[in-house]
């Protein structure tokens, strides 16, 4: 059976507030996400929002950084002076929930834990906050949405 070539796609960001709206350019990365597993599909929302927060004026300084016993982070970035947490959530198809309705008490507890190990870790001395990245795809693996989500956890 041959292979569906399709027409590639991939997405320019127009920034409204703290919201990012996406429209379709071109790009190979999205083809065949049908067929995608769980993995590359959280990588491929990793890989949006990397882009979506630089575009937002954001430093990325490292992603899928892990720190033992605690935790792994999608992406560390820095907002001026704030050393950035981000978690990246990513959705598709059409679901009961949006991405970031799946960050529970326990996820944000770990957040906040994970953002302090990491600032003493680094020695940071200025603020520090967790933002979240919701990214939903539909069937076909266009965007549907892409949201920053800024300072989600309060202390």
């Amino acid at each position: 059976m041959a292979r569906s070539q399709g027409r590639p796609h991939s997405y320019a960001s127009r920034i409204t507030s703290s919201r990012i709206t996406l429209s379709r350019i071109t790009s190979p990365r999205i083809t065949c996400i049908m067929r995608a597993n769980k993995q590359s599909i959280g990588r491929l929302g990793e890989d949006l929002a990397a882009r979506a927060l630089q575009q937002a004026g954001y430093t990325i300084l490292a992603r899928n950084v892990r720190v033992p016993l605690v935790g792994e982070v999608d992406i560390l970035a820095q907002d001026g002076d704030t050393l950035v947490v981000v978690e990246v959530r990513t959705r598709r198809g059409a679901r009961a929930f949006a991405p970031d309705d799946s960050v529970g008490p326990k996820k944000r507890a770990r957040l906040a834990a994970l953002a302090e190990a990491i600032a003493y870790e680094r020695d940071w001395p200025g603020p520090l906050r967790v933002d979240f990245v919701a990214v939903e795809l539909d069937r076909a693996g266009h965007v549907r949405r892409l949201d920053i989500l800024k300072d989600v956890i309060s202390a």
